[in-house]
């Protein structure tokens, strides 16, 4: 996530060196095909944090689910094996 971070701030000076600083025609195709990467690099990670965080929600549906079924089976057991 750092690196989305550092990428979105190079992105954000780029765009504003291509707005308000005098360059020549080859500086600003530089700086335009650099963005253009970054905007590319940006939306792959974004796709990727994107399913992460789906990865996440079944992770955690899966440790619920366990937990539950834990619970359960202790219960039926202390309800069938409970000394008077």
């Amino acid at each position: 996530m750092s690196s989305s971070g550092g990428e979105s701030v190079m992105r954000r000076t780029l765009e504003k060196n291509l707005q308000y600083r005098p360059l020549t025609m080859e500086e600003r195709e530089v700086m335009e095909k650099d963005v253009r990467q970054l905007k590319k690099v940006l939306k792959t990670q974004e796709n990727n944090l994107k399913k992460l965080r789906s990865d996440n929600r079944s992770s955690m549906a899966i440790a619920v689910v366990l937990l539950i079924c834990t619970f359960f089976f202790y219960g039926v057991y202390h309800m069938m094996f409970r000394q008077p």
